[in-house]
């Protein structure tokens, strides 16, 4: 008799241990806090669906060895380590009864020295190769340095600041200070914009002047990237009679995350002040990550 009501007993305790875990888990599925679920190993084919691993720049900050391949995913500058050769590799005047004068070299050379730290060389002409005679005013017409220090550099806002000095070979030698925040605003996963205003700041035989560059880009796939430039800016005396508006439209291909190919046509000066269709240029760029 007394087995006989052990056995009853345990039985009993056996359905209330399995009615009370059904009703658990149908108040408290799977993935609520009261009852996360356990992480499958990776490459599970029984997976649960969720949300897909966070990419940069909204996930970590990247590092050299796990660069991204998407220009929309990258920072907006070099990491530790890290030594970037881009710029406006071959620039082609395109202009009316102007073509090929000039035609220009204006690369760039950064180093990350830090995650969040980096320095750099930059041209805007640059090694114009064509000539006095075909557009050139020296062979080797400006130069720069460019230091930059990267506040914000997780989530859909991304800031890059900058500062440095440029030297114009003119007659005499001119100088400029340059001070600017490079910034992208990623709107969708496919969608960003960036801009980068700078403000050039008189040093000797220079005005003062500012720049507005503005690209709206979209990443077609990992490799492809395409973007409308516009750039608004003038010296600060006499603006209204000297400012430029620029249009253009442009592409990136990406090698491999280390490698970079892209085509840009520009208006020079397209909606500034006495602009039109006439002023165009044709941008070739490389760009090789070591």
């Amino acid at each position: 008799m007394t087995n006989r009501i052990g056995k009853l007993c345990l039985v009993a305790a056996f359905a209330l241990m399995a009615s009370t875990a059904v009703s658990y888990a149908q108040e408290n599925p799977c993935g609520t806090p009261t009852n996360p679920c356990a992480t499958p190993p990776p490459g599970d084919p029984n997976a649960p669906p969720g949300e897909p691993e966070p990419k940069h720049p909204t996930g970590a900050h990247p590092t050299k060895a796990d660069y991204p391949i998407a220009v929309i995913d990258r920072p907006l500058q070099v990491v530790k380590g890290m030594i970037e050769i881009a710029g406006n590799t071959v620039n082609v005047n395109l202009s009316t009864d102007a073509v090929g004068k000039p035609v220009f070299v204006a690369p760039t050379v950064y180093y990350g020295i830090t995650d969040f730290i980096a320095a750099g060389v930059f041209h805007s002409i640059g090694l114009c190769l064509t000539g006095t005679d075909n557009g050139c005013f020296k062979t080797y017409q400006d130069v720069g340095v460019d230091f930059r220090y990267y506040p914000l550099h997780h989530g859909n806002f991304l800031l890059s600041a900058h500062a440095g000095v440029q030297f114009l070979f003119l007659d005499e030698v001119a100088m400029s200070a340059l001070v600017g925040a490079y910034m992208q605003y990623v709107i969708t996963p496919k969608i960003a914009i960036l801009f980068d205003p700078t403000v050039n700041i008189k040093l000797k035989d220079v005005g003062n002047s500012f720049a507005i560059p503005v690209w709206f880009g979209y990443q077609a796939n990992p490799n492809i990237w395409v973007f409308l430039f516009t750039a608004f800016g003038g010296p600060f005396d006499g603006f209204g009679d000297a400012f430029t508006g620029s249009l253009g439209l442009g592409g990136n291909y990406a090698i491999s995350n280390m490698m970079d190919l892209g085509l840009e046509f520009q208006f020079t000066n397209l909606y500034g002040k006495g602009g039109g269709a006439d002023g165009r240029l044709l941008i070739a760029r490389f760009a090789i990550r070591l």
